[in-house]
């Protein structure tokens, strides 16, 4: 009894590996890639997903490590650079979020985001306290704009979030 069990949880344990996608070898299509070559020729380490409809290039850009999004026409939609801690943050954002409503959560990383449709740079904050984290997004004169819930499982949703915050004038 006791082996038919073990090997059941070793199988279980097997098909997690077999069954996650975990996308390692994935290449989007030619004009999404070309497009990509076009906004960053001098990118390395290129690691491709498929996030629903979206298009995630992980990569460096020299010492920066960079994520940048298309679409299912090779629009490019935007692209997020670690900043790796807080204190690359620019004063204004920084003093945003130590005297702002999460100012007792833990500033665990920090990013920069351009998106295409927008000429302001944004810059998100992953602001944890206990279970809850959330990724705060700034403007560069420390303008609080939204907190969006960090979530590990949904990132189409979490890339349509980014891509819906608007910037007031």
């Amino acid at each position: 009894m006791k082996t038919r069990f073990l090997i059941s949880i070793i199988a279980l344990f097997a098909l997690s590996f077999v069954a996650c996608n975990d996308d390692d070898n994935y290449t989007p299509e030619n004009s999404v890639v070309a497009e990509f070559e076009r906004l960053y020729p001098n990118a390395t380490s290129v690691d491709w997903e498929r996030k629903g409809n979206y298009f995630e290039a992980e990569f460096y850009l020299g010492r920066e490590e960079k994520d940048a999004w298309f679409d299912a026409s090779a629009h490019w939609l935007m692209t997020k650079t670690d900043l790796h801690v807080f204190t690359n943050l620019p004063a204004a954002v920084k003093t945003a979020f130590e005297t702002g409503d999460y100012k007792t959560y833990y500033a665990d990383d920090a990013e920069s985001l351009e998106r295409a449709d927008l000429d302001v740079m944004l810059y998100i904050v992953d602001a944890e306290q206990g279970r809850n984290d959330f990724d705060l997004v700034y403007t560069e004169d420390g303008t609080f704009l939204e907190a969006i819930p960090d979530s590990e499982n949904n990132d189409v949703a979490y890339i349509q979030a980014l891509l819906a915050i608007t910037v007031p004038e």
